[in-house]
């Protein structure tokens, strides 16, 4: 319950002083990883992740959730759903630039 409430606060920090959808290259590396990260089963792990279409090459950065998983996405560009290639676990996995949270703590996904 302790993530749950954690990740509930960080998103809503995020989303006030951030926009998201603006991208966050304005931010130093420092900035941007403690905006971005959270402790899941004990371990860091960063939350923000570039998805990439690979229909269109639209990026847009997203906050990962670490409650659920995330099977499809629609890209804001072309409208392509995204679906997780064979193998992966989510879209995060397939199209992010950096993996979901189960795992970059080193579980199993969903």
């Amino acid at each position: 319950m302790q993530k749950l409430i954690r990740s509930v606060k960080l998103m809503k920090a995020i989303n006030k002083n951030v926009s998201i959808s603006k991208g966050l290259s304005h931010l130093s590396d420092d900035q941007n990883l403690g905006l971005a990260c959270t402790t899941y089963n004990g371990k860091t792990v960063e939350l923000l992740s570039t998805l990439t279409c690979p229909n269109c090459g639209h990026t847009k950065d997203e906050i990962m959730p670490t409650d659920a998983c995330v099977y499809f996405y629609e890209c804001e560009k072309c409208k392509t759903v995204l679906k997780p290639l064979p193998g992966d676990c989510c879209v995060y996995c397939s199209y992010g630039s950096v993996k979901c949270p189960p795992i970059q703590a080193g579980e199993n996904c969903c």
